[in-house]
């Protein structure tokens, strides 16, 4: 099964368009962005028209599919690597034309990342359900804030609607990320359980709170040339705090990278690699990439 992506959590990137505008600390150095200017193209912030792709390019995931059905693997698929599937300056009748796409091609593992993933409840397909189960849903999450703020509508979204899965991607890292309050969730919706219907389909403790649960946690520092850009930090002490807080409540936890300024005690680990990609020069404990089962079957 092939790879067009350097992007080591997913296989291959689909960008149904291109364009987005910067909503989070996350955004401060958007590749995209960047990447979309030097090839003169204005499709960044409020109000400029999203660059929609190629009709060849949105028969891509097809051929992905053909493929992973071929070597009986499903290919993971992050879906819009240069925008944002839940951007609301997207046109609509574009995200109605990515969704059967998405829909049909069963052996694709569809990662849909978003900074907005409060939009996702309104945006879903007429058909949302079982034909989708293929698909799961991420949130960008920079900070202890965004945290508070979009991991309860994430796992509210997942819960509600029954999407298979659902994690955050934490990079760049920007701060200590304490996810106590999400577990004391879970824990709650546990103890709800004994009192939920006897009668209802499937009700059983672990599956109820699973419905509401993490799945995959990503960890990363940001990359950039620190000499051009305002790189910052990335405290290795802390990812390894969140790497402990998942590993104790059965997450999965991919250590991307440790980015161009990684440092330890306030203290700048320098590298060689200049993304900190090479796992060789990572601390032991962090040589961690981990999938949830539904990422690979």
């Amino acid at each position: 099964m092939g790879k067009n992506s350097a992007i080591g959590w997913t296989h291959h990137t689909q960008n149904f368009w291109w364009g987005c505008t910067e909503v989070s600390a996350a955004c401060d150095f958007c590749y995209a962005r960047i990447f979309s200017e030097r090839l003169g193209k204005a499709m960044w912030g409020t109000g400029q028209p999203r660059m929609r792709t190629s009709p060849n390019n949105w028969k891509e995931p097809f051929r992905w599919n053909r493929s992973a059905e071929k070597a009986g693997v499903p290919a993971r698929v992050f879906c819009q690597s240069m925008s944002d599937f839940l951007d609301n300056e997207v046109p609509d009748e574009w995200r109605d034309e990515a969704w059967p796409i998405i829909r049909d091609t069963k052996w694709l593992r569809w990662m849909i990342l978003s900074k907005r993933v409060g939009n996702a409840e309104k945006m879903l397909p007429t058909d949302w359900g079982p034909a989708y189960s293929h698909v799961g849903f991420m949130a960008t999450i920079a900070n202890q804030e965004e945290a508070d703020r979009d991991i309860p509508k994430l796992l509210a979204l997942k819960g509600n609607r029954q999407v298979t899965w659902a994690g955050i991607s934490v990079e760049p890292m920007l701060g200590p990320i304490d996810l106590s309050k999400v577990f004391a969730e879970q824990r709650h919706l546990l103890s709800a359980a004994d009192y939920a219907d006897a009668d209802k389909p499937g009700n059983c403790h672990a599956m109820y709170a699973s419905a509401y649960a993490l799945d995959l946690v990503i960890i990363g520092g940001e990359s950039g040339d620190p000499t051009k850009v305002a790189i910052r930090k990335f405290d290795i002490d802390a990812a390894r705090a969140l790497k402990v807080q998942c590993e104790q409540n059965g997450i999965a936890v991919f250590m991307k990278q440790l980015g161009a300024l990684p440092t330890s005690a306030g203290r700048r680990i320098v590298l060689k690699h200049k993304k900190g990609e090479d796992m060789a020069e990572w601390p032991q404990d962090l040589r961690v990439q981990q999938f949830p089962t539904a990422l690979e079957t």
